[in-house]
């Protein structure tokens, strides 16, 4: 029976998916059409905001830069594209034509990749790798080899990303997403460099990736601009600073970082792994106490030691 049923409702089921998805990309197409019209409306970069195969907002950003830059068919190395379901890469795939080479230590990217349509019309590539600051180099030159170049880099592995792009070669690329610790605040702090999943440095799975001031530090370091995140605060944009003066919108400065700094989301978990709600002030509280890596004074410290 068990078999019949595969049989029967597997191809069902994939009809359906990719009626569903067929549908959000239309959808999706037509918001960031609206947008590429109205550039000179748009006064902060989350107002260019579309979800359709992204996370958050970060599928219309993404094509609003593109479209401010000149970057008619980017090139975009993602690190972190999940089944490639959910990530930052496939929209700009569809709607531009953009090259991709997806990176993910999930055994299903290549099914994932394979199902999209994609493969055959674009030029995608896909490891199914854990990512190091160690090999990153490596993964960067082979989707360079592929794509023939490298203009657009999306980070976001929950973890190491801090020490990951420390050892990027930016060289050409001119827009980088990367998410951010809205936990981690103001200071200037990311996770200690280890294999640890979220879940295994700290049970509420609050203890990940890098504070929004850390990569402020880091990518000034790399002659990069700060232009902007989603409006949920959890990814941030940066454009080469040569890029720049291209853009039409007002760009952040020191007076006012703090806004994107507004988290409202509550994904923390109790022991057993079960969502407990935490507010931001009570999420902070809850992993102040756990050690991260203080980047101005180049050492260990709690949270709550670290002014």
């Amino acid at each position: 029976m068990q078999s019949l049923k595969r049989v029967f409702l597997s191809p069902l089921i994939k009809s359906i998916s990719r009626r569903e998805e067929d549908i959000r990309l239309r959808i999706g197409l037509m918001h960031v059409s609206i947008n590429r019209k109205r550039a000179m409306g748009i006064k902060e970069l989350w107002d260019a905001e579309v979800k359709v195969f992204s996370q958050w907002g970060e599928d219309g950003i993404l094509d609003f830069l593109f479209e401010e830059l000149g970057m008619h068919k980017p090139k975009i190395l993602e690190l972190g594209a999940g089944c490639f379901a959910e990530c930052n890469s496939k929209f700009a795939a569809h709607a531009r034509n953009a090259s991709v080479y997806a990176v993910d230590a999930r055994s299903d990217l290549g099914d994932g990749v394979k199902n999209s349509g994609l493969i055959w019309r674009n030029t995608i590539g896909f490891e199914s790798i854990e990512i190091h600051d160690s090999n990153i180099l490596g993964i960067e030159d082979r989707a360079k080899a592929l794509m023939s170049g490298l203009d657009t880099i999306s980070l976001d592995l929950d973890g190491n990303d801090y020490w990951i792009a420390k050892n990027l070669d930016l060289t050409d690329v001119k827009i980088i997403c990367v998410e951010f610790n809205p936990i981690f605040g103001s200071k200037i702090v990311t996770v200690v460099n280890s294999a640890e999943s979220r879940w295994e440095r700290h049970y509420s799975g609050l203890l990940f990736g890098a504070s929004l001031f850390a990569w402020l530090a880091l990518f000034s370091t790399k002659e990069f601009t700060f232009v902007g995140t989603n409006r949920a605060g959890n990814n941030a944009f940066f454009v080469a600073n040569k890029e720049v003066e291209r853009l039409s919108f007002e760009l952040p400065n020191g007076s006012n970082i703090e806004k994107f700094l507004d988290w409202r989301c509550r994904e923390s978990r109790d022991i057993k792994g079960e969502l407990t709600f935490l507010d931001l002030s009570n999420s902070k509280a809850l992993v102040e106490d756990c050690l991260v890596f203080d980047i101005k004074s180049g050492q260990l410290s709690t949270l709550r030691e670290i002014r």
